[in-house]
């Protein structure tokens, strides 16, 4: 069973950075995905901004996985409702090396609209992809129950964790409470 782990944003973010070669996002808010007790994935949000008048306006977004296995209706719709729904920014961008054309298309059926190729700004120092998804278009889509799709299969999660620790992050256990906003 799959399981979305908070909390523990240090931990979560350093495993992302490890997986895609990035040394330290910054302050940033990490949500690690769990196969039994083993991390399998995470996504870690950072670079927060805010329009003129304060309110929320854009955060990115970095992902890694090691496990096909993580994609499904739950564990997806858990990693995009945190930023929409919690944090309540109009947009989360992402940026992808533009040779990856797997996660390239993995992001346009969730979604995400291309906007453009911005050259020679991915971390390995490649031409990267930057796409973004915007509130409306989430809200609007079939992981809330708008549209029908058999695009990915439709498991829940638990919010939960046992007591074991996760043996790929630390030897702490995990709090499966919300992440905070801020």
């Amino acid at each position: 069973m799959l399981h979305l782990v908070y909390g523990h944003d240090h931990e979560v973010a350093g495993w992302v950075g490890r997986e895609l070669s990035i040394k330290d996002f910054g302050p940033c808010v990490g949500i690690g995905i769990a196969r039994r007790h083993d991390i399998i994935g995470g996504a870690v949000y950072n670079n927060f901004h805010y329009d003129i008048t304060g309110r929320p306006l854009f955060i990115e977004m970095s992902f890694a996985t090691i496990d096909k296995g993580w994609a499904n209706r739950g564990i997806i719709k858990g990693l995009l409702d945190y930023p929409f729904f919690q944090l309540r920014v109009k947009r989360v961008q992402l940026t992808i090396a533009k040779r990856n054309k797997h996660t390239r298309q993995f992001v346009e059926r969730l979604g995400f609209k291309l906007e453009g190729i911005a050259r020679k700004a991915h971390v390995s120092g490649s031409d990267a992809a930057v796409y973004s998804l915007l509130d409306g278009e989430w809200k609007a889509s079939v992981f809330n129950g708008f549209k029908k799709s058999n695009m990915l299969p439709s498991t829940s999660i638990s919010d939960s964790l046992d007591s074991a620790p996760l043996n790929s992050i630390s030897n702490d256990h995990f709090s499966s409470s919300r992440p905070a906003t801020h």
